[in-house]
């Protein structure tokens, strides 16, 4: 989990999140949602859930959609085929 990586390398985010009862992971996270940096899902949630379809497999994985990828990128990576929003796959299965 990046969050908890990010507070394991900046130590002294530990004590202000002791401060506001949280985990310092916690506070590294809510300091990103405040940032805005991320789209929200129809249900006005911040985590997506995607679907990975691989050859024999498939996994959900969940994360934040970045409204404007090279706010941490320096190029924008490119869209991985076997990876697809749960919202999406589900509409279209639908149709």
């Amino acid at each position: 989990d990046i969050f908890k990586r990010y507070a394991l390398e900046h130590p002294a985010i530990e004590h202000e999140a002791k401060e506001r009862d949280l985990e310092a992971w916690q506070l590294v996270q809510r300091s990103f949602e405040k940032l805005k940096k991320h789209r929200k899902t129809p249900a006005g949630l911040n985590i997506w859930t995607c679907l990975v379809k691989g050859p024999r497999k498939s996994k959900q994985l969940r994360g934040y959609l970045l409204t404007e990828p090279t706010d941490v990128f320096s190029e924008v990576p490119y869209d991985n085929p076997v990876i697809s929003l749960a919202d999406l796959a589900d509409k279209e299965a639908s149709e």
